[in-house]
């Protein structure tokens, strides 16, 4: 669980946007990135179930923060950990501002799940019983949200998803 509000000074970019969303999908046959779409969604959805039922509104969907969330998934799959600062040192709010995304507030939940028949419940529960990520998850300033979803070589599916406030 990471959440931070905008900090005043920026550091150094080290990636290009256009490099992160082609380095998030290297590697990944048609078919599998189906998958992890498809898992990206229905996390989605259950997060916003979650949302609605505890009165707040869902958050919005926005394509602009996937290659964020995807690529970090993608990091942590290659490097085999959970992490919210990446392989180049960077965390979510430094993700989001090499895709030139805006925001005033962010937050991230990342996790992994290996061995159950259903990823998207058993990491949205997981989520639900961390203090912090549970915290990301209902926090209402926080409007819009993408999932990203890659899958290392053993099989364990590794998420992200990230919430912004603009």
């Amino acid at each position: 669980m990471e959440t931070t509000a905008r900090k005043t000074t920026r550091r150094a970019r080290i990636a290009a946007s256009a490099g992160i969303a082609v380095l998030a999908i290297l590697g990944v046959s048609q078919s599998a990135r189906a998958g992890m779409i498809e898992i990206e969604r229905e996390v989605y959805h259950q997060i916003n179930d979650i949302r609605v039922a505890n009165g707040l509104n869902p958050v919005i969907y926005n394509e602009d923060l996937a290659p964020a969330a995807r690529w970090h998934s993608q990091d942590q799959a290659r490097r085999r950990c959970i992490a919210h600062i990446d392989s180049l040192g960077r965390n979510a709010g430094d993700r989001l501002d090499d895709n030139r995304v805006p925001w005033l507030r962010y937050g991230e939940n990342v996790g992994y799940v290996w061995g159950y028949d259903d990823p998207c419940t058993t990491v949205v529960k997981a989520w639900l019983a961390s203090p912090g990520h549970a915290a990301n998850l209902l926090d209402p300033r926080l409007v819009e949200s993408a999932v990203g979803v890659a899958q290392s070589a053993d099989g364990t599916y590794y998420l992200t998803q990230v919430f912004v406030t603009r």
